[in-house]
């Protein structure tokens, strides 16, 4: 089945089609007719859509398989802000060998970008995190974290302190010639995000997150086209300051929306051969990594991937 290929508008679609390669022309129903079922609102969120980029293409499919996956290994094109959506993913991705649950009701799609410098490929996911909760506070009408919504680090998106109901996957890969050609970007960067809007199960989701607060007045225009396409307004303004300034600007938006200053956290050799130290959690290194202070005042940088992470039970534990 071709998946479906919608633009907001015909001249930035006759562009992209020039950048297609001809596998992807294989894979793509490019007629503008795209048949088949769709319980997505393509004209409902061009309609609120105000980019320059990001979302103004859009591939899409009732189900998928995994919006990333396709994204990052099928879709031979590398023009950046291509947008894939998907009503219901079988096989979604998160964080390594983790699997993301994407029923009907949640909000799922991958994009791709790019960037110019590798300092900045860590922090990358934090810019997508906080895109995404300005976007869940505009849709619902106020601050996210009226409705509990907070972000836990490194890329989860929770509803209250026990409930997630989101989260972010960054990918990165070196430019192919054909990429740092058509963008001058030396990194090709494919985010995908997964984040339960209408289906009030497994979890919770963010329109019963809004119904539950003193702004339940907006819980009806919680939509995943409204969410989907304040996603894209707000990241693509974010992504401007990020690449020119980098995360400095925006580090206190972060800081505002996660739920960690402050914590305290045991940090634990996997094996416990060793005591276990407390450490105060303080913000993010310049590195773009946890940055966490002990009792003796010595600073510790704690990365995501060479620890195994309980953040909400308070514990770290440090892979040997």
């Amino acid at each position: 089945e071709s998946l479906g290929f919608f633009s907001g508008g015909w001249p930035k679609r006759s562009v992209l089609l020039t950048q297609l390669h001809d596998s992807d022309r294989m894979l793509l129903d490019t007629s503008g007719e795209s048949e088949g079922r769709r319980d997505f609102d393509m004209d409902k969120f061009f309609s609120h859509l105000t980019t320059r980029r990001l979302g103004n293409v859009v591939i899409y499919n009732h189900s998928l398989s995994s919006t990333q996956e396709l994204m990052m290994t099928r879709l031979k094109s590398e023009a950046e802000g291509i947008l894939c959506v998907s009503d219901v993913q079988t096989s979604g991705r998160g964080r390594g060998e983790n699997r993301w649950t994407s029923p009907k009701g949640c909000l799922c799609f991958s994009f791709s970008t790019g960037l110019e410098e590798a300092r900045l490929l860590p922090f990358f996911q934090y810019v997508v995190s906080i895109a995404m909760y300005q976007a869940i506070s505009e849709v619902g009408g106020g601050d996210a974290k009226a409705f509990g919504v907070q972000l836990k680090w490194p890329n989860d998106i929770y509803g209250s302190k026990s409930q997630k109901i989101g989260g972010v996957l960054c990918q990165s890969t070196v430019s192919s010639p054909q990429h740092k050609k058509l963008s001058g970007h030396s990194y090709r960067v494919v985010a995908g995000v997964g984040v339960n809007t209408l289906n009030s199960e497994p979890t919770t989701c963010v329109r019963d997150l809004v119904d539950q607060s003193s702004l339940k007045v907006n819980a009806q225009r919680v939509s995943r086209e409204l969410l989907l396409a304040a996603f894209c307004n707000h990241f693509e303004q974010l992504e401007e300051e990020f690449s020119s300034q980098g995360f400095r600007g925006l580090k206190d938006l972060y800081l505002h929306a996660w739920m960690h200053s402050g914590q305290r956290v045991q940090v634990q050799v996997e094996d416990k051969s060793e005591t276990p130290i407390t450490v105060e959690i303080v913000g993010i290194s310049p590195s773009g990594f946890l940055s966490a202070v002990d009792d003796k005042g010595n600073v510790i940088e704690l990365h995501p991937d060479g620890n195994s992470l309980n953040m909400l039970q308070g514990l770290i534990y440090m892979k040997r």
